[in-house]
């Protein structure tokens, strides 16, 4: 999901996407204390990580050059695969995604935009860039709202979407241990966006019939 109002056109105004990226967004996500056994935790986490790149055959994903993949690439329509374990690779896949989300102005992205079928998604938080693995959505509000969104994969497109107002988040950190966050407002529409992505799920796929013919111009200039 993108951030900067002037080049994206994700958000309403400046403020929204400060709000993101400074202290601003403290009072909308809040962590949870997790109450899960030791023993489920840890399971997540690979005792002795291996070098990356070292093992025949194995992804080594970070030697690659991230590219932001667009519609309609093939990847954005298949759901994402669970990240079993936390290795090395994973975590170095992690923080070039930060950098490519920083560099395309963003405030959210998912594994599947930059070409991995793995469920990793990066929200800006009040201070830094921060990993959710294997996010999954608990608890919806039943307040929602109608906001302007827009997408690193499909550049230029701005559509008005519908969202909970409030969601209750499960995912596992980089160490793999278990996170429950409740986010409010716009950091809840950034994890709605992109867990919706390793569902498979763009925000065209949240429009009628009628709306995406409307845009079909823009879509074609994608491709």
């Amino acid at each position: 999901m993108c951030s900067n109002v002037r080049n994206r056109g994700c958000l309403k105004s400046e403020r929204e996407a400060s709000d993101v990226r400074g202290a601003g967004a403290i009072p909308y996500i809040k962590r949870l204390k997790n109450n899960r056994p030791v023993a489920q935790l840890e399971e997540h986490r690979s005792p002795k990580p291996k070098v990356p790149g070292s093992s025949p055959g194995g992804p080594a994903y970070f030697i690659f050059m991230l590219e932001i993949k667009k519609y309609p690439d093939s990847i954005m329509g298949k759901k994402c695969q669970e990240v079993e374990k936390i290795d090395d690779e994973i975590l170095k896949l992690i923080e070039e995604m930060k950098k490519k989300m920083i560099e395309s102005e963003g405030v959210g992205l998912a594994a599947n935009q930059v070409g991995i079928g793995k469920k990793i998604i990066i929200v800006q938080t009040e201070k830094d860039p921060e990993a959710f693995i294997n996010p999954k959505i608990l608890k919806k509000s039943r307040e929602t709202e109608i906001s302007e969104e827009g997408c690193l994969s499909l550049p230029g497109v701005r559509l008005d979407i519908k969202r909970a107002k409030e969601v209750l988040i499960e995912a596992l950190d980089i160490d793999g241990k278990f996170l429950q966050i409740e986010a409010k407002n716009l950091p809840a529409r950034i994890f709605q966006h992109e867990i919706d992505h390793i569902e498979g799920r763009l925000i065209i796929d949240r429009i009628s019939f009628f709306e995406k013919l409307k845009i079909r111009k823009q879509l074609k200039e994608i491709q």
